[in-house]
């Protein structure tokens, strides 16, 4: 089972893909930033980037670049509205 973290620079939101793809695209427009939409594997310690949210929407991405999950669970986590 795979969880999706959809993360800033500051701020993060762990879901579903679909509801990870919303906030990504509410955050993006809001404040202007690149929002990106990572995939974790329970007991991976690195997460795998798929997606990445702009004002002009969400790319997906076919690549190898990671982040540790433990960097991840260090940004402050928002609830869904």
């Amino acid at each position: 089972m795979a969880t999706f973290i959809a993360f800033t620079e500051k701020s993060r939101f762990c879901g579903g893909f679909h509801k990870c793809q919303r906030w990504a695209l509410e955050q993006a427009c809001k404040h202007q930033t690149l929002v990106k939409i990572a995939k974790a594997r329970s007991g991976e310690k690195h997460a795998h980037i798929v997606g990445e949210a702009s004002t002009t929407g969400i790319r997906y991405l076919i690549s190898r670049h990671t982040i540790a999950v433990k960097k991840l669970r260090l940004l402050n986590e928002q609830k869904e509205a």
